[in-house]
């Protein structure tokens, strides 16, 4: 009995807390809902017409997009004129066991790039403290490393062909007169490089070999190089060489004239001269202008020896061009034919009286010569002109035999036989 009134109380107590609870949820959902739409009705309402640049102006900066600043600096890697410092022997060494992996077996996807970078490592070594502080370890590296350079150079992608090309520019440069023991390794590469159809890969061979030729030593040994290039099939390596020996001509002057030089020069010349293309012969005439502005003895024996219309070719070619000044002192066409008329007349009127009146004229030239020809006409004998006289006469008397046996023949209409 006395449970009873303690179940009772707990049950409307219970009651109450939910009351409580369910009242305060219902106030704060009503106040969220207050809230949110009084927000919504203070935000304004899209334009439907786009803003105008006043609108723009007032945004301030908020509307400007700055894109980020890009670096176009270059890295390390990729920077063949950065120079990189060598502090030992010991760094060739390591370097070319490097090497020597990565340039074994053939060009690939996985392996292009790396060889790439490190060619370019070689061309940042030869812009650093190397090619002075260790010249001898120096030289010593890059011979190990030409079959790798060559293999770079022959590549088929052009940016790595490129940067083989450019490395053996900067090692030309670096070492100068030293660069002797590369030209039998790197020649004939270049030339046949320098064949190509794409000037984007050919102008750089030509360049390199260009570079090397400017350093190397004026020796026969280079000389015979650039005269199989004139005596290539390919007119793009017959062209180039007028670049190569204006380059021999710049940087060595009179110092060439040794044995058998001179030789292959002229030969070279020669054969440009010579050549059926005009884009080889044309230039070839400026390589000549400068070969006999230092021998210009030799250059006449060997002017002598070509034929008269190449002789014209190079004289219209080393003449002095005109002015706009002489252009205008020279004489019109009319003073130059009645010049030419006059000279004609005093040679004339110069030659003896004997020698003008036994030349014959036109007129009787033409008469003499009709003369001459019926003379030499044959005429017929006189037995032609019976036999054919007699043979008209038998065929006109057996006409007439005909005609008289037609006439003594009855008409057709008295043979006809009646039908009575």
């Amino acid at each position: 009995m006395i449970l009873g009134p303690f179940y009772a109380f707990s049950l409307i107590a219970g009651a109450f807390n939910w009351a409580m609870t369910f009242a305060q949820n219902t106030t704060m959902m009503t106040m969220k809902r207050s809230v949110q739409n009084s927000v919504v009705k203070s935000v304004p309402k899209p334009q439907s017409e786009p803003p105008t640049f006043a609108m723009l102006k007032d945004a301030g900066a908020a509307f400007v997009e700055h894109p980020q600043q890009i670096d176009s600096k270059l890295k390390d890697d990729e920077n063949a004129t950065k120079p990189l410092s060598i502090t030992s022997v010991r760094d060739f060494e390591d370097m070319s066991q490097d090497m020597q992996s990565l340039f074994e077996g053939k060009e690939t996807e996985q392996n292009w790039d790396k060889r790439r970078k490190a060619i370019i490592k070689i061309s940042r070594i030869t812009h650093g403290n190397a090619p002075v502080d260790y010249r001898l370890q120096y030289i010593s590296f890059i011979k190990s490393q030409l079959d790798s350079i060559l293999k770079v150079v022959d590549s088929l992608r052009t940016n790595v062909t490129t940067a083989g090309l450019h490395t053996l520019q900067h090692i030309a440069d670096a070492l100068g007169h030293g660069v002797d023991f590369m030209v039998d390794f790197v020649a004939e590469t270049l030339i046949t490089r320098s064949c190509n159809t794409s000037k984007v890969k050919r102008d750089p061979a030509i360049a390199t070999f260009e570079t090397i030729v400017s350093n190397a030593t004026c020796n026969k040994n280079i000389l015979h190089y650039i005269v199989s290039a004139s005596e290539h099939k390919d007119p793009n390596a017959r062209t180039a060489v007028v670049g190569w020996l204006i380059t021999i001509f710049t940087k060595n002057g009179r110092h060439c004239d040794q044995t058998g030089v001179l030789d292959l020069i002229e030969k070279c010349i020669k054969n440009g001269l010579n050549d059926a293309k005009p884009q080889v012969r044309t230039p070839m005439r400026t390589a000549y202008a400068t070969y006999a502005s230092l021998w210009p003895d030799r250059a006449d024996r060997l002017r002598d020896g070509l034929d008269l219309k190449t002789q014209k070719m190079l004289d219209s070619n080393t003449a002095v061009e005109p002015t706009k000044s002489s252009l205008k002192q020279q004489p019109s066409i009319k003073d130059i034919k009645a010049a030419k008329k006059k000279e004609i007349d005093a040679q004339e009127s110069a030659r003896p009286e004997s020698a003008q009146s036994n030349r014959p004229s036109i007129r009787d030239i033409k008469a003499a010569k009709i003369r001459e020809m019926k003379a030499k006409e044959v005429s017929r004998p006189p037995s032609a002109q019976a036999n054919k006289t007699s043979t008209r006469d038998a065929t006109i008397s057996k006409r007439q035999e005909a005609g008289l046996d037609d006439a003594a023949r009855p008409p057709v209409s008295t043979i006809i036989p009646s039908h009575g």
